[in-house]
């Protein structure tokens, strides 16, 4: 369907007889997908991300000094 930032984005449709267990179904096939992915080495990288955190907040400790 498209690449994403550190993806390629697949759309898969399939049908079911049962709308009431969909969702154990939709679980089921991720973890097949998942599971042929790592028996192919087919390996989705993730990208890096920093994450700097900046607080104002004065230490109790400073308060006192």
């Amino acid at each position: 369907m498209n690449f994403g930032n550190s993806s390629l984005d697949f759309e898969l449709l399939f049908f079911s007889k049962s709308i009431f267990r969909i969702g154990k179904a939709k679980s089921d096939i991720r973890r097949i997908i998942s599971r042929k992915f790592r028996e192919h080495h087919i390996i989705i990288p993730f990208p890096q991300m920093d994450v700097y955190l900046k607080s104002n907040m004065v230490s109790k400790n400073s308060e006192k000094e």
